[in-house]
């Protein structure tokens, strides 16, 4: 058996598919979501996504948290259980582009808040590694295409959603750079 993972937003679209890959190499995976985007349906453990993940991939998901990353107390309590996580999957964030225009606080509460607990109760318990789903919206509009990691981030920013993944970045950038314990990768997802 391999590692023990933490995916965030486990029961989204990615999410799920990185929990299956995740269960076909034989990681063990703790999954948490806040099911704002997902359903559970008639009472099931798992959100409908996951209990098709375990269904497909014939392995069951090690753990899962119905759970808001922005209330410090329910993160708290996941790493308090499971002490050493070898690794972070951060995958939990709100992401409609018209909806962010439409209420922007929603958007920083949500995904700057929850990056940043996540991240300070990771340093609690000395988990330092960390994939953060980021968005190719950091990159604006394009200065050339096709765009590549070299092209210039957070400038022309278009909304809200895209601001608050690219103060996520530099948070995490930020953070890198004052600690050498801590590895962190942003994948720059595109829709």
């Amino acid at each position: 058996m391999s590692g023990l993972v933490l995916v965030t937003g486990a029961a989204g679209y990615i999410g799920c598919h990185c929990v299956a890959n995740l269960l076909a190499q034989d990681y063990r995976v703790v999954a948490i979501d806040n099911c704002s985007n997902s359903t559970i349906i008639n009472g099931q453990k798992l959100p409908e996504s996951l209990r098709r993940v375990e269904v497909l991939t014939q392995k069951s998901i090690h753990d899962f948290i119905f759970g808001d990353l922005c209330k410090e107390q329910v993160i708290d309590n996941v790493f308090e259980k499971y002490r050493r996580f070898d690794v972070v999957i951060h995958l939990a964030a709100l992401k409609s582009i018209p909806e962010s225009i439409a209420n922007p606080l929603d958007y920083y509460h949500n995904n700057v808040k929850s990056t940043v607990n996540l991240v300070d109760t990771m340093k609690k318990y000395e988990v330092y590694h960390l994939v953060y789903a980021s968005s190719g919206a950091v990159y604006g509009k394009p200065k050339y295409l096709p765009i590549d990691e070299c092209h210039p981030i957070g400038h022309s920013l278009t909304s809200p959603y895209a601001r608050s993944v690219y103060m996520c970045e530099n948070i995490l950038q930020d953070l890198c750079a004052s600690d050498p314990k801590w590895t962190v990768v942003s994948l720059r997802l595109f829709n």
